[in-house]
């Protein structure tokens, strides 16, 4: 994001994280508590920012099944270099 380091991310389908991604800085503010996370179901969500900042760079995006994910935190990621 931030370095423009991400050619390709990987994310579980389904998933989904309450907060928001500032690419410019590459930092991640998650939802403080379980109201803020589902007050506004139309609110910010972490791994579609991640997306969003990886399709602005122009990285992939593959969303998968969770089983088949390689990582158990619901995003993975291939480095450019």
């Amino acid at each position: 994001m931030a370095q423009r380091r991400v050619d390709t991310l990987l994310l579980a389908a389904d998933r989904r994280v309450p907060g928001s991604v500032d690419a410019t800085q590459g930092t991640v503010t998650y939802a403080t508590d379980a109201q803020d996370a589902t007050a506004d179901p139309a609110s910010s969500d972490v791994p579609d920012d991640l997306a969003e900042a990886v399709l602005r760079t122009g990285g992939e995006v593959i969303v998968l099944e969770a089983a088949r994910m390689p990582a158990k935190t619901g995003a993975a990621a291939v480095l450019r270099y």
